[in-house]
């Protein structure tokens, strides 16, 4: 009959009446966009960026009844997917994929205010969005490990030649040191040298 019967025991006749049950505990939804599929987003230097996409959302209680007549079960977590899929392309494509790396919370929060925005329209109440993982293609992960290596061997290069040049310091010291010993030991000499003459 379309009623909305509130949680309790019930009486209805079989095979005349049908109840449909909705939980109103938070649900959880999770979108995985693989890279090398055509679900993937493309940042901004062209490079395939995959990610999981967790959305936590309760039905809304005041429309429940929308959600049995206009919608169904599947129709609701299909438009979620198709907003979160648009919405996963069109923020990847401001970010390079090193920024996508390090700006994975600034994303989700952009992700998460055009999904929660853009499900208005529909019985539920989303409560949170979260990336909870990016992914990207094995050859720029060869790359970002090249670069890091790279990275590693200048880092190496020059506390290699700061050592080199700490220890051409020291010897310079060393050096000036045994000069100065010398001139004084030459000093002494010549006044002992002296006094032995005045003698």
């Amino acid at each position: 009959r379309g009623d909305v019967i509130q949680p309790g025991i019930v009486w209805h006749a079989p095979f005349i009446t049908n109840i449909k049950c909705y939980t109103i505990v938070p649900q959880e939804y999770e979108v995985d966009f693989k890279v090398g599929t055509e679900d993937c987003a493309v940042t901004k230097d062209l490079q395939d960026l995959g990610m999981k996409v967790n959305v936590k959302y309760v039905y809304d209680e005041a429309r429940i009844k929308e959600i049995a007549m206009k919608y169904g079960d599947s129709a609701i977590t299909s438009a979620m997917r198709t907003k979160i899929q648009a919405s996963v392309k069109a923020i990847a494509a401001r970010y390079t994929i090193y920024e996508a790396v390090e700006k994975q919370s600034e994303i989700s929060t952009e992700i998460g205010k055009i999904v929660t925005d853009s499900m208005t329209q529909y019985p539920i109440q989303i409560t949170s969005v979260d990336v909870v993982n990016l992914n990207w293609s094995q050859e720029f992960d060869k790359q970002i490990k090249d670069t890091a290596n790279r990275t590693q061997q200048v880092k190496i290069a020059e506390q290699e030649a700061n050592i080199a040049a700490a220890n051409a310091q020291k010897r310079v010291r060393e050096a000036e040191a045994n000069k100065q010993a010398e001139a004084l030991n030459a000093e002494a000499l010549v006044a002992k040298a002296k006094g032995e003459a005045e003698a």
